[in-house]
């Protein structure tokens, strides 16, 4: 195997050096970055409209992983607009296509 796929050495870094890693080095160039934003965009908001039950585990309370969610949904709604009108803009952009 090349060392360009070589994933051992993933198990070793921190969660933060490997989101960077995965920001930084794709074969598919900013597009990952897109996707990466996306997915978490998208769970965010996902995880911020459930019921605390739905997502209560043994490791965390599901009260404390929304409250998490609608704090990354509110950092992303500030920086990138609402998801929402993100995807209305979406729809408008592709019907006049």
């Amino acid at each position: 195997m090349d060392a360009k796929n070589d994933r051992s050495g993933f198990r070793g870094q921190t969660n933060t050096d490997f989101v960077v890693e995965l920001m930084e080095w794709s074969s598919h160039g900013a597009l990952t970055q897109m996707f990466i934003i996306d997915a978490i965009s998208q769970h965010a908001d996902a995880v911020a409209q459930a019921d605390p039950s739905e997502v209560d585990c043994p490791l965390f309370s599901g009260a404390a992983w929304i409250a998490c969610a609608r704090d990354i949904k509110a950092r992303m709604d500030a920086k990138y607009g609402c998801r929402d009108h993100r995807q209305a803009d979406l729809r408008a952009g592709a019907q006049h296509r």
